[in-house]
């Protein structure tokens, strides 16, 4: 079972996290506009060693920081070329929609996939969950 868990710090906008086997999330930072950041996994998903052990990570938030957290059926959404959208379309599509109401970000980016697989059956589930920073403290 693979597992990302954070605690959040509202106030000072640290996220402590632990990412045990999960598709790595995406960080935006807003000061910079054109690269993502992907918080790797600290551990192996779960159930796989009995001694298994995990290590945690940390992030700073700022104003208008962005994170998305999703399941593999949205890199692993397919064409009917084959190819899948993939990490890259998914940075691109948060870079270009940084600056929208996380609503928009979200709109945006499942209407890239659905253009992006066409006429493609859906092979996987969809799940995104996106955390973005409106104000300091």
């Amino acid at each position: 079972v693979s597992v990302f868990y954070g605690c959040l710090n509202s106030r000072s906008g640290e996220l402590v996290y632990c990412n045990a086997g999960h598709p790595p999330p995406v960080f935006i930072r807003d000061a910079d506009h054109r690269t993502g950041q992907k918080l790797t996994r600290t551990g192996t998903a779960l159930g796989i060693s009995d001694d298994s052990s995990w290590e945690t990570g940390k992030i700073q938030f700022s104003r208008d920081d962005l994170l998305l957290l999703y399941t593999d059926g949205l890199t692993d959404a397919e064409n009917v070329a084959g190819e899948f959208f993939g990490e890259q379309a998914i940075i691109a599509s948060l870079v270009n929609n940084r600056s929208q109401h996380v609503l928009e970000i979200h709109r945006s980016l499942l209407a890239e996939v659905e253009n992006f697989v066409g006429d493609a059956p859906q092979h996987d589930d969809i799940a995104l969950i996106f955390v973005k920073r409106d104000r300091e403290g």
